[in-house]
């Protein structure tokens, strides 16, 4: 696509070359430090150029984010108050993990002539999505719209959150029922089955739980290294690096035999598609 080859012909198309090779914490590491150098170098050069490209007045994207725990997808409206200056609502839903849970296959016989492997969770006790909203703004630091070339800004955000709990349950073999699969959740009488990785066959699915979800309230801050390619300036392609934090008034119970805390704290890689007009 255009784009891409747009990318390529940048300098920053090195690091998407070099970082595709790099495990998640390393990718966001080195474009950290790429943007740090970056920065560094272009604020001591800034243009003069009497051609500024066409300044836009709102921009919208949809913005796809990687957590070190979790995931968030947001939509982002933006009004360009001056030229260096963007100020933005998001609104969005992700999930968070605890950095302890991890996914364990187990077998299972699916038929009398065949076998198969599902996964699940051990000890997870509920999943935790955020609905989540806010305002933010972006502050350049470079000239946006430079043809083949890039923007840098630095990215400042905050808001609420809705956590919503919903209850993890478990496929599993009663003994009881003469081998027959049920599901439950955790609780103080299904403990035994539900911690015995014996009986466990899989994971129940998150839409069974969604009738007993609890709503727990919070807030989130976060500031990012906004990378943005404005060849032509009507269409909005950037990536992001940056740190997040999103706090709770209790701690939230996603794991049953490790420790959970009120808060998360995460540093995040994302990706903007969008347009301005």
């Amino acid at each position: 696509m255009w784009y891409i080859d747009l990318i390529l012909m940048t300098t920053p198309g090195l690091f998407f070359l070099i970082a595709q090779y790099l495990p998640m914490m390393k990718k966001i590491l080195f474009f950290s430090a790429f943007c740090s150098f970056f920065l560094e170098s272009n604020a001591q050069q800034r243009l003069n150029s009497d051609i500024k490209g066409i300044l836009y007045n709102k921009e919208k994207a949809l913005d796809a984010r990687i957590l070190t725990q979790g995931w968030a997808v947001d939509v982002y409206l933006g009004t360009l108050k001056t030229y260096y200056k963007t100020q933005y609502y998001r609104f969005g839903i992700g999930n968070l993990t605890h950095p302890k849970e991890k996914r364990t296959p187990t077998e299972y016989v699916a038929t009398g002539f065949s076998t198969g492997v599902r996964h699940y969770r051990y000890g997870k006790q509920n999943y935790l999505y955020t609905l989540h909203g806010g305002l933010g703004m972006k502050h350049y630091y470079t000239e946006k719209a430079k043809r083949k070339g890039v923007s840098l800004a630095m990215n400042y955000s905050g808001g609420i959150i809705a956590g919503l709990l919903i209850p993890y349950y478990l496929d599993v073999s009663d003994p009881q029922k003469k081998g027959n699969s049920s599901l439950i959740r955790y609780s103080d009488k299904t403990a035994a089955l539900f911690l015995n990785r014996q009986y466990i066959r899989g994971k129940g699915g998150v839409l069974k739980g969604l009738k007993e979800m609890s709503v727990v309230p919070g807030a989130y801050a976060q500031v990012g290294v906004h990378l943005d390619w404005g060849a032509f300036d009507e269409f909005l392609h950037a990536v992001e690096v940056g740190v997040q934090l999103q706090v709770f008034p209790k701690k939230m119970p996603i794991m049953i035999i490790e420790d959970n805390k009120p808060y998360f704290f995460n540093l995040y890689l994302s990706l903007q598609i969008g347009k301005r007009n």
